[in-house]
């Protein structure tokens, strides 16, 4: 049987034996580790965007369960609140600024206040 390199970059394991030419990997686990090292080196930033965005998701329904629907700025900046995973805002009826994290809206009141509900789901 003919014998070939995976092309996972951080596959340290022998040479694999194939019978089809166009297997490039060991196994799933070599196929996924090498999509995730690629994604980490071409596309960096949108994956510190999209673990940035799922942390604030965290952080809105905790504070949503917990029974807070005001809170300041201030605060969410304590709790790590990342304001630059953020996508754009879109304007309700009052021509407020209102961000979307997952079904948790996030309304910007005042300069240093915002408001967070849940929003419909269609």
């Amino acid at each position: 049987m003919k014998t070939k390199q995976c092309e996972n970059p951080g596959c340290d394991r022998p040479p694999f034996e194939y019978k089809n030419p166009r297997k490039k990997f060991h196994d799933i686990h070599c196929k996924n580790q090498a999509a995730y090292i690629y994604k980490q080196q071409n596309y960096s930033w949108e994956v510190e965007m999209q673990k940035a965005r799922w942390k604030n998701i965290e952080i809105l329904e905790f504070l949503l369960k917990d029974g807070h629907s005001r809170i300041s700025l201030e605060q969410l900046k304590i709790m790590r609140f990342n304001f630059n995973a953020a996508h754009i805002p879109h304007t309700d009826e009052q021509n407020r600024s209102v961000f979307k994290y997952g079904n948790i809206a996030m309304c910007i009141i005042s300069k240093n206040e915002c408001e967070l509900f849940y929003t419909k789901k269609i």
